[in-house]
């Protein structure tokens, strides 16, 4: 749906398993919570990105847009411990 270039998604499924691990450990790392969220919010933003450039439907964007709100909320969470 999306257009995702091969060699991309090939990379997709590790940056996935390193974002649950990311947010896991973060539960011990402000640091490493703040990173992974705010890397999460740009992976989510990417996503929208894309669904935007091949003219998706709202409704197959719907969990992007709902993983961007729950990126950013989590970033502004870590902020707040990290400060």
């Amino acid at each position: 749906r999306v257009e995702c270039p091969p060699e991309l998604r090939r990379v997709l499924p590790g940056l996935k398993v390193a974002a649950g691990l990311g947010l896991i450990l973060g539960t011990r790392s402000p640091r490493l919570a703040l990173i992974t969220a705010t890397a999460l919010v740009a992976y989510f933003l990417f996503a929208i990105a894309a669904h935007i450039r091949v003219k998706d439907t709202a409704e197959n964007s719907v969990a992007a847009v709902f993983m961007l709100g729950v990126s950013t909320w989590l970033a502004k969470r870590a902020y707040a411990r990290f400060t």
